[in-house]
């Protein structure tokens, strides 16, 4: 009796320990998946079944299978996967095909391992993908794949090393990227992240872009494509960009920069470029460097492009002389179907160099003209507009010159200075002005022909050659011929002689309506209202020709024609002026002997002495020395004494 009572009490405590264990063991096996309850009773394999895993209300993916099993450890196996939906969230289902699909774990956190014949559409991209293995992973809200990953939308096709699906809102990431479009652009990068379906790529990792003749290279890229045809149509890099591209009968052309917006056009071709920060854009013997460069195709459909630079540019071309370089604050230029500049513009601080010429503005404009490509150089404040050759050197408000020649057109507040030939170099005439020596002018405007033969000055006119100095309102140069001509209240000084131009007394103020000078014979001639003032007196007539010595720096002898009159003062004995006047028909002025001969061919030469002492002296040709006071009477006076107009 008492055995039979201690097993009764022996027999449950025996039994705890077992139910403990299968209690435990129920517990650690995985939730089934919702297979319909036939499917279960069937046994541990059932055919042609649907599996739907549900966490709370939402579904996370549903397998339709030609068959199901379910190991005793709990993994689960679907085999002939017609169908399975891989939910994502604000996204269309991944739709997957494969051989097998295993499944462990519990809802929320089940991995679904996909094998075999794995074809997978993604209704949201447009895509089909073809990949080695398919892994969800509900926990970590992916689905993963490793190995040759290839797929294809409508525009483009392409394979990767990796592929991961964000099923939680993430993007879809592939690793190892290659992407090929059918408009012949190819994409490569370590990694890609596909955003808004597959419009957009984002790459990172060694990215490289290949389009025609188009090459870019950045550490990471952004891609967009779109329009009827899904072409490429902007990348945006950044990181340190470089690239190349090419465009039909124009050089090749390189560039770099910290960062690069591209686009191109329905037909394919590239129609805006955007470099930013170091940008450099290399053609040929052609350069461009700023903070900023943008490249478009012209908006009015010409061939060719658009630049536009910014921030501290610097270009470097070939001008008809060699070799030229552009400093500006920004430079606008538009090029031809082969690269070459047919017009641009410069702001801010513009200076250009090429061989033989030198520019500065505070505006430049290189524009199409009928002779030729002209440079327009313009002032703003006190950044004066200046242009500098080896033949001269000229500021103003306004310049225009034509690269290559001698042609300057200059207007407003023109300073310049002609130039003497450099050495060996055929020599220059300056006209009236002595040879060898530079010669300033300044005037309202300045002109030159292409071959700098003629310059001409208009506008309140003045040129000075050390001391030597012609005003006038319009001044005209023709070098070749060694000519000068003047009009328009012409004033000229000029030394008497080379060698005594100290004081104010050693020169010669002539000033008349016009001045002709001729360099084959080293005449100036003056007409119209001339008068001639000097230390001594004044001469008038109505013409006047002086012919200076043989380097243009001192005059020989001056002649007066027509309607002579004279008033000279020499210093008598006590100190005090002996002014005289005189007429005559023709007078000869010889700075060397300090003599002045009056002519008189249609009526005698006449000299009054002025003051108390006064007498008058006529005769065919009277001579009067400016030093002494003397006047001699040469022919056809009445008297042929020696006269004196001082004591004597």
């Amino acid at each position: 009796m008492r055995r039979l009572r201690f097993f009764r009490i022996l027999l449950p405590l025996l039994l705890v320990p077992f139910v403990v264990l299968v209690v435990l063991e129920l517990r650690r096996r995985p939730e089934p998946l919702g297979v319909p309850e036939a499917a279960r009773e069937a046994g541990a394999r059932a055919e042609g079944i649907q599996v739907v895993d549900i966490e709370g209300a939402r579904q996370l993916f549903r397998i339709n299978a030609r068959s199901y099993s379910e190991s005793r450890d709990g993994e689960q196996r679907v085999e002939g996967v017609e169908r399975l939906e891989v939910s994502r969230k604000d996204a269309s289902p991944l739709i997957v095909r494969a051989d097998t699909a295993d499944i462990e774990g519990e809802p929320g956190k089940r991995i679904v391992r996909v094998h075999g014949g794995i074809d997978v559409r993604d209704p949201e991209a447009g895509m089909r993908l073809s990949l080695p293995t398919l892994e969800v992973d509900e926990a970590a809200g992916e689905a993963r794949s490793e190995g040759d990953v290839r797929f294809s939308a409508p525009g483009y096709d392409g394979r990767a090393d990796a592929l991961v699906y964000g099923l939680d809102g993430q993007p879809t990431r592939f690793e190892g990227l290659e992407l090929r479009s059918t408009d012949g652009a190819v994409l490569r990068a370590a990694q890609a992240t596909f955003v808004e379906g597959s419009d957009v790529v984002e790459l990172d990792g060694g990215v490289e872009l290949t389009r025609g003749e188009t090459r870019i290279a950045a550490p990471r890229m952004t891609a967009r494509r779109g329009g009827p045809d899904e072409r490429l149509q902007r990348v945006d890099a950044t990181g340190g960009v470089t690239g190349k591209g090419r465009s039909p009968d124009a050089p090749a052309t390189w560039f770099q920069a910290d960062d690069l917006t591209m686009q191109w056009g329905d037909d394919g071709r590239p129609s805006d470029l955007v470099l930013g920060g170091h940008a450099v854009v290399e053609q040929g013997t052609r350069g461009l460097s700023a903070d900023r460069v943008h490249a478009s195709r012209p908006a009015d459909g010409a061939p060719g492009w658009d630049y536009e630079a910014e921030g501290n540019v610097s270009a470097r071309g070939a001008a008809p002389s060699g070799p030229a370089t552009l400093q500006a604050d920004r430079v606008r230029v538009r090029t031809d179907g082969r690269g070459q500049i047919v017009s641009g513009r410069a702001r801010g601080d513009v200076r250009f160099d090429a061989p033989d010429t030198a520019a500065q503005a505070a505006e430049a404009e290189l524009r199409p003209g009928p002779s030729g490509a002209e440079l327009v150089l313009v002032q703003r404040g006190d950044r004066r507009a200046r242009l500098a050759s080896s033949r001269y050197r000229v500021s103003a408000d306004r310049l225009v010159t034509r690269p290559g020649t001698a042609y300057v057109d200059a207007d407003g507040r023109v300073e310049a200075t002609l130039l003497p030939a450099a050495s060996g170099d055929e020599p220059r005439s300056a006209g009236f002005f002595a040879g060898g020596d530079a010669v300033h002018f300044v005037a309202r405007s300045m002109n030159s022909s292409a071959t700098g033969d003629v310059v001409k000055f208009s506008g309140s006119v003045r040129g000075w050659q050390g001391e030597r100095h012609l005003s006038a309102d319009e001044v005209e140069l023709h070098q070749a011929g060694e000519e000068l001509a003047a009009d328009g209240d012409v004033a000229t000084r000029i030394p008497r002689l080379e060698s005594r131009a100290a004081t104010e007394a050693d020169y010669v103020q002539v000033s008349s309506d016009r001045l002709r000078y001729r360099g084959a014979d080293g005449i100036a001639e003056y007409s119209g209202s001339v008068r001639v003032r000097q230390a001594e007196g004044w001469l008038e007539c109505d013409r006047l020709e002086i012919r200076l010595d043989a380097g243009n720096r001192g005059i020989e002898d001056l002649r007066a024609f027509k309607d002579v009159r004279i008033e000279f003062r020499s210093i008598a004995r006590d100190g005090m002026p002996q002014p005289v006047q005189g007429s005559a028909d023709r007078a000869e002025y010889v700075p060397k002997t300090s003599t002045v001969r009056l002519f008189g061919d249609a009526r005698q030469a006449t000299v009054t002495r002025l003051g108390e002492r006064g007498g008058t002296t006529q005769g065919r040709v009277l001579r009067y020395r400016l030093d002494t006071g003397t006047l001699e009477v040469e022919s056809g006076g009445q008297e042929r004494a020696r006269i004196k107009t001082s004591d004597s």
